[in-house]
């Protein structure tokens, strides 16, 4: 921010990649219903996969890739993708199809909450105090709109036409 900007180009790049994953939730349970789990999480990930090299590839040239034919990535790759990035989308839409939208809304706070913790302890990165203040209002709001009201509202009586 030393530039003066409200905000900094990593947070455009996090504000739009929000927009997305809003979108693709968005669009993604009629998606889901129509193909089914399986055939969605394949084709969402397989997408994905081509969007991210075409992304790699157009800003750090084709030799990016190259450590990718070493046997320990191809296998680190493969249990990343496999076990963390499918099994976790097939458990997450599965959800999305047997719960309510309550419910589903009210875990989503997880989300940055492992994003904020996997930062500090994989990369070892300190994350901002306004991360830690964000995290905290999201999960006070979440909170908040998960509880039931302590009084139900009473349904007003009908009025008869005789006393009207």
């Amino acid at each position: 921010y030393s530039n003066g900007a409200m905000f900094s180009s990593g947070d455009l790049l996090a504000l739009g990649a929000a927009f997305g994953a809003a979108m693709v939730s968005l669009t993604g349970r009629a998606a889901l219903a129509e193909m089914g789990l399986k055939p969605f999480v394949f084709a969402r990930n397989l997408i994905s996969a081509i969007a991210f090299a075409v992304i790699a590839i157009w800003m750090f040239g084709p030799l990016h890739f190259v450590e990718l034919v070493r046997p320990q990535v191809v296998g680190a790759v493969a249990v990343y993708g496999i076990l963390v990035v499918g099994m976790a989308q097939l458990l997450w839409f599965n959800a999305i199809v047997h719960a309510t939208p309550k419910t589903i809304g009210g875990w989503s706070f997880i989300s940055p909450m492992i994003a904020i913790i996997a930062t500090t302890v994989l990369l070892h990165e300190r994350p901002h105090g306004a991360q830690w203040v964000a995290l905290g209002m999201v999960m006070i709001g979440m909170t908040i709109a998960s509880r039931k009201s302590q009084q139900d509202p009473q349904r007003p009586a009908e009025a008869s036409l005789a006393a009207a």
